[in-house]
C-alpha cells in the first residue's frame, strides 16, 4: 500500500484538509497519512473525505495512519517537538504527551486508519550527530577525531541513568491497551539521530518487552540511511533483523551525506537491495520535504510502481 504524508503539503493549507486529499489523488496516491503536528483546523476536511467514500464505489481516499501529536495541541508554545515528548522527565509534560497520543489514536480510529506512528523523544544528552556531520563534510569520516567523537557519544548514551526510558515504558503501558481497544496498531519509528529514542539496542529491548501484536516496528528508510552514512549501522542488516515485527515504512531518499526527505531515486539509498525484503501488504508512506516538486514526485511514483508495484 502506497501512501503520502501530509508533511509534504500541509504548509500550503490553512482551512481545509479535503483539499490536501485532492492533492494526494492528483499525485497518484489513494492513501494519505496525517503527519506530525497537523493543525486541528484542517482535521474536519479529512472527515469530509470519509463521507465521499460511497458504499459499493471506489473509495475517494483512505487513510493509512496518523503520526502522534496530531492534531497539534491548541497552544501557542511554538515548540511542539520539544515540549510534548514521551521521554521527558517532567511528569506533567509526559502525561500531556500521553494524552495527545491518545487523541492521535482516536483520530486514526475515526478515519478508519490502521496505525499510529510513534516518535518517542530525545535522550538527555548533548548533540553529537551535528558534530559528526561537520567532520564528515570536511572529509573526516574515517579520521581518528571522528572515531573518538563517536565513541564519546556512545559512552555518554550508555552512561545515562535511564529515567527517560522509564517514561517510555510508562507511556507504552498505557497506550498499548488503549490502542488495542480501538483496533489501532502502534509503530515505533526508527530515528535518524543517535540522541533520539530509541537507539537500535533500545528498539530491540522495547519490542522484546512488549511482545504484543498491537506494537510493531516502523522502518524509516531515510533515518536508517542517515545512521548508515554516519557509520553507526548497516541498513540492510538492521532491516533484516526487524522484519518479524515490521508493520510499515516511511519512505524518503537521502542525498549524501545527510540531506533527507528527498524523492526516491534522487538520493543514494539502494532500494533494489532493500525492497525485496519488505512484505507487500504493509503501508509505505512517502514523507517528502515540502520543497519537493509535484511533477518529480509523480515521475518517481510511476517508476516505483513499475519496479516494486503498488
Amino acid at each position: 500500500m502506497l501512501s503520502i504524508s501530509t508533511c509534504w503539503n500541509s504548509h500550503r493549507h490553512e482551512e481545509d484538509g479535503l483539499h490536501m486529499a485532492y492533492e494526494a489523488l492528483l499525485l497518484g496516491f489513494d492513501h494519505i497519512e496525517l503527519g506530525q503536528g497537523l493543525p486541528a483546523v484542517l482535521i474536519p476536511g479529512f472527515y469530509k473525505s470519509i463521507t465521499k467514500n460511497k458504499p459499493g464505489a471506489k473509495p475517494f481516499i483512505r487513510f493509512s495512519g496518523v503520526h502522534n501529536f496530531t492534531p497539534a495541541p491548541d497552544d501557542k508554545s511554538g515548540a511542539l517537538d520539544r515540549v510534548y515528548e514521551l521521554t521527558t522527565q517532567q511528569r506533567a509534560h509526559h502525561d500531556h504527551a500521553v494524552e495527545l497520543t491518545k487523541k492521535s489514536i482516536d483520530l486514526a480510529a475515526d478515519l478508519e486508519a490502521g496505525h499510529v506512528i510513534l516518535q518517542l523523544g530525545p535522550a538527555p544528552m548533548k548533540d553529537y550527530s551535528s558534530q559528526l556531520v561537520t567532520l564528515m563534510s570536511k572529509g573526516g569520516l574515517y579520521s581518528k577525531a571522528y572515531a573518538a567523537l563517536k565513541l564519546e557519544m556512545i559512552q555518554e548514551r550508555e552512561g545515562l541513568n535511564g529515567a527517560y526510558f522509564d517514561g517510555v515504558r510508562r507511556a507504552l503501558d498505557e497506550l498499548i491497551p488503549y490502542a488495542r481497544d480501538k483496533g489501532i496498531r502502534l509503530g515505533l519509528e526508527s530515528r535518524g539521530r543517535y540522541e533520539q529514542v530509541p537507539t537500535e539496542r533500545e528498539m530491540e529491548m522495547l519490542l522484546t518487552e512488549y511482545d504484543s501484536s498491537t506494537l510493531g516496528y516502523w522502518h524509516d528508510f531515510g533515518h536508517i540511511q542517515l545512521k548508515e552514512n554516519l557509520g553507526l549501522l548497516n541498513h540492510r542488516q538492521y532491516l533484516e533483523k526487524r522484519l518479524p515485527r515490521l508493520i510499515g515504512c516511511n519512505l524518503h531518499d537521502v542525498v549524501w551525506p545527510v540531506e533527507a526527505h528527498a524523492i526516491p531515486f534522487q538520493g543514494d539509498i539502494d532500494f533494489d537491495q532493500l525492497m525485496p525484503l519488505v512484505p507487500k501488504n504493509i503501508p509505505i508512506v512517502w514523507t517528502m520535504n515540502p520543497r519537493r516538486k509535484s511533477d518529480d514526485i509523480k515521475t518517481a511514483l510511476a517508476t516505483w510502481k513499475e519496479k516494486y508495484g503498488d
